[in-house]
């Protein structure tokens, strides 16, 4: 009912664990609903939503899976709903049904694509000048370290930029480099992995580069409104400018907006 996307070998696979008595089932399945052809990824997402909502509704009750669908028709997020989901769960008795929730909610979570962020580890500014900015002075870096201090870090990007533009020539290349690589790691990051799965799946399904901006300007928008939303918008808007300066150079047919999502799905493989 819910998994007619996998293939033979995967259903095989599946029952074979199930009849290990495994625990792992879940996982199994949600590495196949990341890896699936892109063809059959909307399919899968919508099979899988469905086999959600109907094993968590067995598992928190009639009652609860109730209130969770009239929350829903009043027009809660899929975050929303999530929290209210955690929310439920936690209030569970102890069990093996809360234990069977638990971890079926935290698979469902990334088919959904609203995996906690709070759970995910947060950058320092100290990580960013070892992995993406190397190529800065000594200077520039302390201007950031006081940026960030004194509660700029909505300003951060731009002064990277900024920097960036006036980089000397022998370090452009490296520079650049780094900041789409640094665009790539944190954009996804902040998107969420399930989203970030389905967009590198479209791109290698060879979708076209418009389509690919498209589809992101609609994920980020799509976002709970909220500092990672914030943060997205503001991010995508600087990375905009480092992937436009390399895909004039490598690509000149393709437009700014194009040239920076062909770029950052690219920078995946």
């Amino acid at each position: 009912m819910f998994l007619p996307w996998l293939s033979d070998e995967q259903k095989a696979e599946i029952k074979a664990q199930k009849e290990s008595g495994s625990e792992k089932i879940g996982d199994k399945i949600l590495e196949f609903f990341e890896n699936v052809d892109a063809s059959k990824k909307e399919e899968a997402r919508t099979k899988l939503k469905a086999g959600c909502k109907h094993f968590l509704g067995h598992l928190i009750g009639e009652t609860a899976a109730a209130e969770m669908k009239a929350l829903k028709e009043t027009g809660a997020t899929d975050a929303e709903m999530a929290a209210q989901l955690e929310k439920v769960i936690g209030a569970m008795a102890d069990g093996a049904d809360k234990t069977k929730a638990e971890k079926m909610s935290k698979n469902c979570k990334k088919v959904y694509g609203v995996a906690s962020r709070k759970r995910r580890h947060q950058h320092t500014l100290e990580e960013g000048f070892t992995e993406f900015l190397p190529w800065l002075t000594d200077a520039q870096k302390a201007e950031l370290k006081a940026l960030k201090e004194s509660g700029g870090d909505d300003k951060l990007g731009e002064k990277v930029l900024e920097f960036y533009e006036s980089v000397d020539a022998s370090k452009k290349e490296e520079a650049t480099t780094k900041l789409q690589a640094g665009c790539k790691h944190y954009i996804k990051h902040l998107i969420g992995d399930a989203p970030a799965a389905e967009m590198k799946a479209l791109s290698d399904a060879g979708t076209s580069a418009a389509d690919l901006s498209a589809k992101l300007v609609a994920i980020i928008g799509a976002m709970p409104d909220g500092a990672d939303k914030a943060k997205a918008e503001r991010l995508a808007k600087n990375c905009k400018k480092v992937f436009g300066v390399a895909s004039r150079k490598r690509r000149h047919e393709h437009t700014l907006e194009e040239g920076f999502t062909w770029l950052w799905i690219e920078s995946e493989n």
